[in-house]
């Protein structure tokens, strides 16, 4: 019989589950961070995630690796329930899905950024790249091609 990887007994006696679970969460709930993936829909539809969220709670997965749910909504929140409640584990699945929140990020997938006057005014906030790499409108390919197209000299 296969045995879930969460149940494999490591070197230290402990299973796998058991050595995850002492593993501390070390960014704390409400702290700014960056983010980057992609996420497969199915039959060529995709996308390439690129945002600043806020840590909206501490889980795990089946086995205890510690993760992370994220959203656009700073801590705390709003409730819609009758007692308003404040703390994320209390909302409800609407009051999540009204905050938008996004769950199973492992810590590696996060950047913890500085919240300072920049960062709150959106100064050196995200940027797109082009197809060459560069940021948008400092790349010298793209504008070139960009004037060649207002000229109509190509389609």
């Amino acid at each position: 019989m296969l045995k879930h990887t969460r149940d494999i007994v490591e070197k230290n006696g402990k299973t796998v589950r058991e050595n995850n679970m002492e593993i501390k969460h070390n960014i704390p709930i409400g702290t700014l961070v960056e983010v980057k993936y992609d996420r497969w829909h199915g039959n060529g539809a995709c996308s390439k995630i690129h945002a600043r969220l806020f840590v909206a709670s501490h889980d795990r997965d089946c086995d205890g690796t510690p993760l992370y749910s994220l959203t656009e909504a700073k801590p705390p929140y709003e409730g819609t329930g009758p007692n308003d409640k404040k703390d994320f584990i209390d909302l409800t699945i609407i009051d999540r899905i009204l905050i938008g929140v996004q769950t199973g990020f492992n810590e590696k997938a996060l950047t913890i950024i500085e919240v300072n006057e920049e960062v709150i005014r959106g100064y050196g906030a995200l940027s797109w790249t082009c197809i060459h790499g560069e940021e948008t409108g400092k790349c010298k390919e793209c504008e070139g091609l960009k004037r060649l197209k207002e000229k109509g000299e190509i389609p």
